[in-house]
């Protein structure tokens, strides 16, 4: 015990030789506080691809053009193989040479490990996606996907994500303004309801699980959803298209849960490498994708107020209005909010992005991005691209949030349709309406918003359905709530429960009163 003793206080001895002294508390708050500025700042980011710098030249002319067109940080994307190009053997000589060039230049970084297999020589080792023809899904340029159902495949990720972190903490954490992943959900998740995913055997196993845990016993699967099934092996005879036919609602609900266990997973990773970076959750593209969160893929205010993550991230393109969609997004969330808006492809068809960047400084958001430039296109549209710091740096200039405004409520009952693929035929046109055309604020809620109390809806004459019509199913938690207030619900409505049930007696009573007809 002595001699374990004496070594303990050599060994003290000899660090504090070699830091020259002790930190005092003042400089740890001093640094601490250094960073939490730096954390706090609204960056304009230069989005850039691992293939987009192969070598820490390329870092330096992108870095130097960047700072020429007023960028402030990096958001680096890193493909998957660039870092672990076997299992469980990671390389990060390519990662610390390239964020090493653009911290030269005085860049800060976000970065955000891609989950894609492309160029991954051991894809084979994981669960991957599949089609209904029993196919792997791919994608040009990204390879396959994973499938979040696997156990084993979700323990690789985490392995490989708890290297990643740690790795960032100890090397780059200085410099480090946000992390996380960029996730491509069932494919990719502008496009996941397009796509029959995943039919895997683990993704047909976790999903009859969950059908049998859901429903509590056969008879009540069989009655609400018109399955002629006694026992789990006869659900297992069947297949998965069919039960998805019959249970889409259960289908699309299923897959936003295992998006969620992945995305807890993540968190849990980042935070326990270091709590005090910021987490960003990418949400993906809303120009082409609305449809994905209104097909009940994910809710929106599950996905970004229940889950422990900082900074909420989407991306604008072509297909939605992009003061609604902020009007949108804003309205579910009060943490930080992450744009990217289009990049050169964009500025070379002669599309007005810079209004999408006006729009952004209106709505008060955090950060932005663009996207897809080679070095030269930056030279370029240097002009227009300086432009972006001034005019997203102004405060948001929308009306309050007054409850007693136009609210628009995005229905769970869309889990159960298959609605059409255009975001403005269900909401667009109404909240131009509503809105006066963007003049004055539309404020959105969620079905699930509503029935966890988060909100409250006294003083709300009306919600706003846009063309939901018919029988519709929702939660008996949200009936619960909207009978108990005096909230006209607007459209042509019935209600029937998410296990088939309807309501019954005094519920039913007041919630046929609450319902009016356009």
């Amino acid at each position: 015990m002595r001699i374990k003793t004496i070594l303990n206080l050599l060994l003290a001895a000899i660090l504090l030789f070699t830091c020259g002294c002790a930190p005092t508390n003042s400089d740890s708050e001093q640094e601490a506080s250094a960073l939490k500025e730096m954390r706090d700042s609204r960056y304009v980011y230069l989005t850039l691809w691992s293939w987009q710098v192969p070598t820490a030249q390329d870092a330096q002319a992108y870095a130097e053009k960047a700072k020429e067109c007023g960028f402030t940080a990096v958001d680096l994307g890193v493909l998957w193989s660039s870092f672990e190009p076997l299992r469980g053997h990671f390389q990060w000589e390519y990662l610390d040479s390239v964020v090493s060039a653009f911290t030269a230049a005085g860049l800060k970084i976000s970065l955000q490990p891609l989950l894609w297999t492309e160029g991954l020589s051991w894809a084979g080792d994981l669960a991957l996606q599949e089609q209904s023809n029993g196919t792997v899904y791919a994608m040009e340029d990204r390879g396959s996907y994973l499938s979040f159902t696997d156990e084993k495949t979700l323990s690789i990720v985490e392995n490989t994500l708890q290297n990643f972190a740690l790795h960032a903490r100890s090397t780059y954490a200085d410099h480090l303004t946000r992390w996380g992943v960029r996730l491509s959900c069932f494919g990719e998740f502008d496009y996941s309801v397009n796509e029959a995913l995943d039919y895997s055997v683990s993704a047909k196993d976790r999903f009859y699980d969950y059908l049998q845990e859901t429903y509590g016993s056969w008879r009540n699967l069989s009655e609400a959803r018109g399955l002629l099934v006694s026992s789990r092996k006869d659900l297992d005879s069947m297949s998965l298209d069919s039960v998805i036919d019959a249970c889409p609602g259960d289908w699309r609900r299923f897959r936003q849960e295992r998006l969620f266990d992945l995305l807890d997973r993540m968190i849990d990773v980042y935070r326990s490498a270091d709590p005090s970076i910021p987490v960003v959750f990418s949400l993906g593209t809303y120009g082409n994708g609305m449809n994905t969160a209104y097909s009940g893929v994910v809710d929106l205010w599950s996905a970004v107020e229940e889950h422990d993550v900082d900074i909420v991230a989407l991306s604008f393109c072509d297909g939605a209005d992009g003061d609604m969609m902020l009007s949108l997004i804003t309205s579910l969330t009060t943490k930080r909010i992450s744009v990217e808006v289009d990049g050169a492809w964009a500025l070379d068809e002669g599309r007005d992005v810079g209004s999408f960047v006006d729009l952004c400084g209106k709505h008060g958001v955090f950060s932005l991005a663009t996207a897809n430039f080679t070095v030269e296109q930056l030279n370029s549209y240097q002009e227009i691209l300086s432009s972006y710091p001034e005019r997203f740096s102004s405060s948001g200039a929308l009306g309050d949030r007054d409850p007693t405004r136009a609210i628009l409520i995005l229905s769970n009952a869309l889990a159960e349709m298959r609605p059409p693929k255009s975001f403005d035929a269900l909401y667009g046109d109404l909240w131009a309406s509503l809105s006066e055309q963007g003049a004055r604020r539309v404020r959105f809620v969620t079905e699930d918003q509503i029935a966890s109390g988060e909100i409250s809806l006294e003083g709300v004459s009306t919600l706003y359905c846009g063309e939901i019509k018919g029988s519709v199913s929702v939660s008996k938690a949200f009936a619960e709530a909207l009978a108990k207030t005096k909230t006209t619900l607007r459209g042509d409505l019935s209600f029937r429960f998410l296990d088939g049930s309807s309501p019954e007696g005094d519920l039913k009573t007041a919630l046929a009163e609450r319902i009016q007809a356009e």
